[in-house]
């Protein structure tokens, strides 16, 4: 999982999940990021948003709280939809043409 700190740096961090729920997720990083810091939270398929509520020092590394405001489940399936909106297609996603014209 990585959580990239949103601002003009964009610092970004890598850690583990150690709870999770609908509002609030709690991570194990190496590295502190301070309180009130809006992060991006990117773990497999699925991207949240939300704000460093706390940051505690436990064993090697630091216990962050997060309050989440947003989330986009399924990415795989949100990146094929965006494909398909925009017309940019693989070619293993090239449809058969459709006739619309009567001859």
């Amino acid at each position: 999982m990585t959580v990239t700190e949103l601002g003009p740096e964009r610092q970004a961090h890598v850690g583990l999940i150690v709870e999770s729920s609908e509002d609030s997720l709690t991570l194990k990083l190496v590295t502190p990021i301070p309180c009130g810091t809006p992060v991006q939270v990117e773990a497999i398929s699925i991207l949240m948003l939300g704000a460093v509520l706390r940051c505690e020092p436990v064993d090697e590394g630091f216990r962050i709280a997060l309050e989440l405001r947003h989330s986009l489940r399924d990415l795989q399936a949100l990146e094929m939809f965006n494909k398909a909106l925009v017309g940019k297609r693989t070619k293993h996603e090239i449809l058969p043409p459709v006739h619309i014209m009567r001859e």
